[in-house]
């Protein structure tokens, strides 16, 4: 039997799917059956290389991992049966159109899904694109296939369903559930014979400097994300002023080093534990302030904290050296001090006098076990 539409679309209801199951512990069958699939593949070499965000999360984890989660999970939906609890939320936004989660979600879904940002559309909307990975890819076509108020659509050769009222677009591609916006989709179909983001150097690196062992990883490339959110605003870089700032902007960013920047999640008895990495990003001699104390300060009880010492002065002093470098290379052949001018006059600020000038050091923490009582703040000494 043909599976039923989701209640709005595929897409809010997988990318809802891939978020909590992880949380609550549960998933699909891991096995791979004679229709073919392969329940370890990577999401991630079902996006194009260039994808500026990224962010990945396992469906079924065991051992350790799986029971940390579910313990947590249960504390912040406050039941013994997370699983149970997100399944049946599932099911009521199917229960409308006669379907459920064990009988149209469960046969086919694998251990991973990733989601990844690819563009911008020409409404300013993100175009992105989600990869469930695929233990049957029979049932997995019999659920596209199934959905309602689609139309069929072919590109590259791949037959796929598109939901035009929803702008959603999805398709069963070696051994993964692909869905997303509709430009969204065909990226990742182009990657299947072109360059995948599980290939790219940066990438590659990131994963490799923080693990990709824990419940979930997430990957950004600082530059791409700029150009993604220049593309977005109205006017974009159109303009001396947009081109100016989008110009100093993308110095500053090569000038830095900085590459990536990358995080896992994993899942203690009673907290989650993200690590962050900042790749390629080039220290600056004589940093001052505490960021291990900050981060060390804040409320008991918090099951997240980040601290950086003297944001406002290490700011500065990165500017400082890349201005003795002589700029040249590092930034696109303009001095720094030009290019802040440019990013003053472009977003209105003078950086220096009223940001850099007063900040001190920073934390960021979270707390809190249940959602009634999840909550945290970004704290920034004033030095001014």
């Amino acid at each position: 039997m043909a599976s039923p539409l989701l209640p709005r679309s595929a897409a809010a209801f997988l990318v809802a799917a891939a978020v909590a199951l992880p949380l609550a512990g549960c998933g699909g069958s891991s096995n791979t059956s004679s229709a073919g699939g392969d329940p370890g593949a990577d999401p991630a070499s079902f996006m194009p290389a260039g994808a500026p965000a990224y962010a990945e999360a396992q469906l079924q984890p065991d051992g350790d991992l799986g029971a940390n989660t579910k313990s947590v999970a249960g504390k912040i939906l406050r039941t013994g049966d997370p699983g149970g609890k997100i399944v049946g939320l599932l099911d009521q936004g199917l229960k409308d159109e006669g379907g459920s989660y064990a009988t149209d979600i469960k046969p086919w879904l694998g251990k991973r899904a990733g989601v990844a940002v690819v563009g911008v559309g020409a409404s300013g909307t993100p175009d992105a694109v989600a990869a469930l990975v695929s233990t049957d890819d029979d049932a997995a076509g019999k659920f596209v296939d199934g959905l309602k108020g689609t139309t069929t659509r072919t590109y590259r050769g791949v037959t796929y369903r598109f939901k035009a009222d929803a702008g959603v677009a999805a398709a069963v591609v070696s051994h993964a559930v692909l869905v997303g916006s509709e430009r969204g989709l065909k990226s990742a179909i182009d990657a299947q014979s072109g360059a995948k983001l599980s290939a790219a150097g940066n990438f590659e690196e990131a994963r490799k400097t923080v693990g990709t062992d824990g419940l979930g990883f997430v990957y950004v490339d600082p530059a791409r994300v700029f150009d993604l959110v220049m593309g977005a605003v109205p006017g974009g870089t159109g303009g001396a002023g947009g081109a100016a700032a989008s110009q100093a902007m993308k110095g500053l960013l090569a000038g830095s080093g900085l590459r990536s920047v990358a995080a896992t999640l994993n899942v203690k008895a009673d907290a989650l534990q993200a690590d962050v990495a900042v790749i390629g990003a080039k220290t600056q001699a004589g940093t001052a302030g505490d960021g291990p104390g900050t981060a060390a300060a804040v409320p008991a009880g918090s099951w997240l904290s980040v601290g950086v010492g003297d944001v406002g002065g290490s700011v500065t002093r990165t500017l400082a050296g890349l201005g003795k470098a002589g700029g040249g290379a590092a930034t696109g052949g303009i001095d720094p001090s030009v290019m802040l001018q440019q990013l003053e006059g472009g977003l209105g600020v003078d950086l220096q006098k009223d940001f850099l000038s007063w900040m001190g050091d920073a934390s960021l923490f979270v707390r809190g076990t249940t959602m009634d009582d999840l909550g945290g703040a970004l704290v920034i000494s004033s030095k001014d």
